[in-house]
């Protein structure tokens, strides 16, 4: 059995790290779209302190040769994908976290969650606590499979208890984040839960699946994207197959971080253009 852990912060032996490594990894950050304010709300680290690793000397070498570990380890925890890193890497916990309270916010129990997660309700309650700043990527890369299998499916009867703490916490539910790992707000505020404003036509949604072209809510759509694409149909074949316009198709797998098959990516990638 995987037991899903929190990161404990590691163990150093030095107070400062060589500059060139973080350097080279906000300037990666930076290319894959984050700006330096999101970066520095997001690793807690102020934003003069990575413009100053960031910046460089006359002749073009960095302008410090060191920065503290401490400040390393936060910077270090922002990653725009966790693809090709070991699994004893310590990234965000803030993905994991929102992944859960989306959970609870549609009304499964904490103990189920926990259960999912293969971990008991001490470290769930460690994680839900905001304090908790890094898992490793193997917790990570476990809690978002575990949210892509539970989150179209909405429980038969709402947990009460964790309904309440959910809303007076001020959690969301799965369709308020554009990115869940990096949003510094929710996008979507009017959408707390898959359910909560709306009834949720099956019916539709197994017709659009079929090759049905139907009439589907944005929350149905979603579901549908979704559900085709853990089938591994690429966009093309959704839009296809459901009737989906292909730019929505991959606007909503975008959203949902759902990545693309191979295969599609060009032309996908060529009409988002």
């Amino acid at each position: 059995m995987t037991t899903i852990a929190t990161s404990p912060a590691p163990t150093t032996t030095s107070d400062f790290v060589p500059v060139g490594p973080i350097r080279h990894h906000l300037l990666d950050l930076i290319d894959s779209g984050l700006d330096r304010a999101k970066i520095a709300s997001l690793s807690k680290v102020s934003s003069r302190e990575i413009s100053s690793i960031i910046a460089l000397a006359r002749g073009g070498a960095p302008q410090r040769r060191s920065v503290p570990t401490t400040i390393a380890e936060q910077l270090l925890l922002v990653r725009t994908s966790t693809v090709g890193l070991d699994p004893a890497t310590r990234v965000l916990a803030l993905g994991a976290r929102r992944r859960v309270q989306a959970l609870a916010v549609m009304g499964w129990s904490l103990p189920m969650i926990a259960s999912w997660m293969r971990a008991d309700i001490a470290l769930l309650e460690k994680l839900l606590d905001e304090s908790t700043r890094a898992v490793t990527v193997r917790a990570h890369r476990a809690i978002a499979k575990m949210f892509t299998d539970h989150w179209m499916t909405p429980p038969t009867s709402k947990d009460a208890a964790t309904v309440e703490r959910a809303t007076a916490a001020g959690w969301q539910g799965p369709l308020a984040w554009d990115d869940f790992d990096l949003d510094l707000a929710p996008a979507v505020t009017a959408l707390r839960t898959v359910d909560r404003e709306e009834t949720i036509d099956e019916v539709a949604i197994d017709l659009a699946l079929t090759g049905t072209h139907v009439t589907l809510s944005a929350t149905e759509r979603r579901i549908v994207v979704a559900r085709a694409h853990a089938l591994h149909l690429g966009d093309n074949a959704i839009s296809a197959l459901t009737g989906i316009p292909l730019t929505t198709t991959w606007n909503i797998r975008s959203e949902l971080g759902l990545p693309s098959w191979a295969d599609e990516d060009a032309d996908v990638q060529a009409v988002a253009a």
